[in-house]
């Protein structure tokens, strides 16, 4: 005989079954108004047009709230990688953990699954790329695997190191070398926290001179005149060190004062002797013309 109906049995203990309800021609049935975190048994019936059939073989199940959105969700960049974190779901009822699973991609559209993590609410992706661009969403499921609706999609960029400082240039003086430099063109995606400064004797010989917290210029006074010294400098963001500037020479030279005029020594005479020599010369010249002018006239 062909079966007409099923009916379902449910209970809070196995050996007390109640019908819920009665299905015809369809072979299974959604059972609604249970209350969720608290198990519940179930068996079922097969009716013929002459009698009911023995019980099926008694299941558990239990009804499990779905989970919300995860809120908060924020990630944060650092040398160690991008840190993930969100709030926790608010429902106590979920019975067991909930499990949040991460999708991370290069592109908004085309994320894949990263991680799935239990009884935390932050993660460390520990192996992005540096200057890479990445998107994250997040979404929390119960142990029935109900998903909750996905986060919204954070974009966050993985920093690199900066670039080169720009335009190194060095003014030797008495003892002393100034160094003068411009910021990178590139900071990496992160904030320049200082420049290292290099010196040695050779280029291919340099050590650390000093470190400065920002752009400019340097004075380095621990030089000897008359030696060459070479110097490079290197920006540093929270990733680590860019590469060196271009490498420059300077040679400290000790300043020559001129000695200050004490008459006009030319030639060794003093300025006053000059004086006396022009006026002779000139009284000669007037004896001379006047000594003429009375040959004439006699």
């Amino acid at each position: 005989m062909d079966i007409t109906s099923y009916i379902v049995y449910s209970g809070k203990t196995p050996d007390k079954l109640q019908m819920v309800v009665e299905v015809s021609n369809v072979e299974f049935a959604t059972i609604t108004g249970l209350d969720n975190a608290v198990t519940y048994y179930f068996g079922v019936t097969a009716v013929n047009s002459r009698d009911e059939g023995r019980t099926s073989s008694v299941i558990e199940a239990t009804p499990l709230l779905i989970p919300t959105t995860p809120g908060e969700f924020d990630a944060n960049s650092s040398k160690d990688g991008i840190l993930l974190s969100w709030e926790d779901n608010p429902y106590t009822d979920l019975t067991g953990p909930v499990t949040y699973i991460i999708l991370r991609g290069i592109g908004e559209n085309s994320l894949d699954h990263l991680a799935a993590v239990t009884n935390t609410t932050s993660f460390l992706d520990d192996d992005p790329k540096k200057g890479t661009q990445y998107f994250y969403r997040l979404y929390s499921i119960n142990l029935n695997w109900e998903e909750s609706p996905p986060t919204a999609t954070l974009k966050v960029l993985m920093p690199d190191v900066p670039g080169r400082v720009g335009d190194l240039e060095a003014e030797a003086g008495d003892a002393r070398v100034v160094l003068a430099w411009s910021p990178p063109s590139n900071d990496g995606g992160s904030l320049v926290i200082g420049y290292l400064i290099y010196k040695g004797m050779s280029d291919s010989d340099m050590v650390l001179l000093e470190a400065v917290s920002s752009a400019g210029n340097f004075t380095d006074t621990d030089v000897e005149n008359g030696l060459t010294y070479h110097y490079c400098v290197v920006a540093e963001n929270m990733m680590g060190q860019g590469l060196p500037s271009n490498t420059i020479s300077s040679t400290p030279e000790e300043s020559v004062e001129p000695k200050p005029p004490n008459g006009d020594e030319s030639q060794g005479i003093p300025f006053f002797v000059w004086i006396v020599i022009v006026l002779i010369i000139v009284i000669g010249l007037l004896l001379l013309v006047l000594t003429r002018r009375r040959k004439y006239s006699d």
